[in-house]
């Protein structure tokens, strides 16, 4: 049987019908169903429309609050779910192209040396609650700075109360501290100058770290959080001299530990390969 590439198919299918071949003039066959079964090549464009359908599906999972970072001006921070709107922090640049493949949404960056947003005091993680953190980032600079891509920190009479993202020279870390106690999950950061998938997800026993839809480390957690009064920050910490450099987008909370499939469904709904 001949094999053609895909988009030759079209074209043979319609030229050979319009003008039929006698058995003697061509002895191939031409298998037209294989020629349109025939997968994209790898260097193709994904599917133009195929970010769209990203809203819907993070909505499915009832977030509880899920900003899509499409202001072109602050300092507003739109909660796309209702009722937990941000603050843009400084300067950060707001209406540059965002992670979702085929979407006009857009996504923030920082290039420092000030930038972030403020969730507010609405998140304790008080106790052992499940949560789970998400986002997509696209780092630009790492370096052996601390530089929090979430951060909901307090400190109390027994000490430091923290949960928090960040990335630290060649790594991602995903931590805990309970009474000044720190227990962190930690994998490798992936490559610079690229959109990546992050998801820090707590089930009440076990840190679990995602990125682009692998679980890269876990870690085991039990301890209760004290839950003193904090602020969510996003893109900063609590030192906001020390803000994430690159660009975030579709960040979101939920008050459950999301699942690896519901984390990989997120990403192919991005129209973004795992």
């Amino acid at each position: 049987m001949l094999a053609l590439p895909r988009s030759s198919a079209g074209a043979l299918r319609g030229a050979l019908l319009a003008a039929p071949l006698s058995a003697a003039a061509c002895s191939f066959a031409l298998d037209f169903d294989a020629l349109d079964r025939v997968p994209p090549r790898e260097d193709e464009a994904p599917d133009a429309a195929a970010g769209r359908d990203y809203p819907s599906v993070v909505i499915a999972d009832a977030p509880r609050a899920y900003w899509r970072f499409d202001e072109v001006a602050g300092p507003r921070a739109a909660d796309a779910i209702g009722g937990a709107d941000g603050t843009y922090l400084a300067t950060p640049v707001l209406g540059v192209p965002g992670a979702l493949a085929g979407s006009p949404s857009t996504a923030w960056r920082t290039d420092g040396p000030q930038g972030g947003m403020n969730a507010g005091r609405r998140f304790t993680f008080a106790g052992t609650s499940r949560f789970t953190l998400e986002i997509w980032f696209h780092p630009s600079v790492v370096d052996d700075a601390f530089r929090h891509v979430f951060q909901r920190k307090a400190v109390d009479a027994a000490g430091r109360q923290e949960v928090g993202v960040f990335v630290r020279e060649d790594r991602i870390v995903f931590q805990r501290y309970v009474d000044d106690v720190r227990i962190g999950a930690s994998g490798p950061l992936p490559p610079l100058g690229a959109w990546h998938h992050l998801a820090a997800a707590y089930d009440g026993e076990r840190l679990d770290l995602y990125v682009d839809g692998a679980a890269i480390a876990t870690t085991a957690d039990a301890r209760p959080f004290s839950g003193a009064a904090g602020d969510l920050l996003i893109g900063t910490s609590e030192a906001a001299a020390i803000p994430f450099l690159g660009t975030l987008d579709e960040a979101a909370v939920y008050d459950v530990a999301l699942s690896g499939d519901q984390i990989r469904r997120h990403i192919e709904a991005a129209g973004r390969p795992r």
